[in-house]
C-alpha cells in the first residue's frame, strides 16, 4: 500500500501564519519604542561632560579618604594623593579628565578635593572652571 502524506486542514495553516505574522509585529513594535530608548541612553552615556567625569572622580576618591581614615585612624595630610596610593586605598594616582592631579586640604576632620579645569589654574569659567567637593570624615575614636 502506498501511503500519503498527511495533510493539515487550511484552517491550521492559516493559523500558524497569523501567529507568525504577529510575532513579527510584536518585534517591529519593540523595537520601534525601545530603539529610540536604547539611542538616548547611548548618547546621555557618551555626552558627559570632563566637568561630569570630574565630580564623579571627587565622588569616588571621597570614598578612598573615608577608607583610609577607617583603616589608619587619621585623614592624610594636606597635598599628594599618593599617600592613598602608598596606603593601598588607590591603585593608582588618580588625575582629572585634563590629566592633572586633583588637589586636596584638610582642616579638621573637612576635606575639599578639587581640580583646576581644562586650564590648570585656580578660577575661570565655562572649561576652566574649578570643580570641587567638600565632606567631612567621621574618625574613630581613638
Amino acid at each position: 500500500m502506498h501511503d500519503t502524506p498527511s495533510r493539515r486542514p487550511l484552517s491550521h495553516s492559516v493559523l500558524e501564519a497569523t501567529k507568525a505574522l504577529l510575532l513579527v509585529a510584536v518585534a517591529f513594535t519593540c523595537f520601534g519604542v525601545l530603539g529610540p530608548c536604547g539611542a538616548i541612553l547611548n548618547y546621555s552615556v557618551c555626552c558627559y561632560t570632563k566637568h561630569d567625569m570630574a565630580r564623579l572622580d571627587l565622588h569616588h576618591l571621597e570614598g578612598a579618604f573615608k577608607l583610609y581614615a577607617r583603616r589608619t585612624g587619621r585623614l592624610p595630610p594636606a597635598g599628594n594623593l599618593a599617600v592613598l596610593v602608598d596606603a593601598g586605598v588607590l591603585e593608582t594616582m588618580a588625575v582629572d579628565p585634563w590629566n592633572n592631579p586633583y588637589l586636596f586640604t584638610v582642616d579638621g576632620r573637612q576635606v575639599k578635593l578639587w581640580s583646576h579645569g581644562a586650564d590648570g589654574r585656580q578660577g575661570g569659567e565655562g572649561q576652566d572652571e574649578d570643580v570641587a567637593r567638600t565632606f567631612e570624615v567621621d574618625l574613630p575614636p581613638r
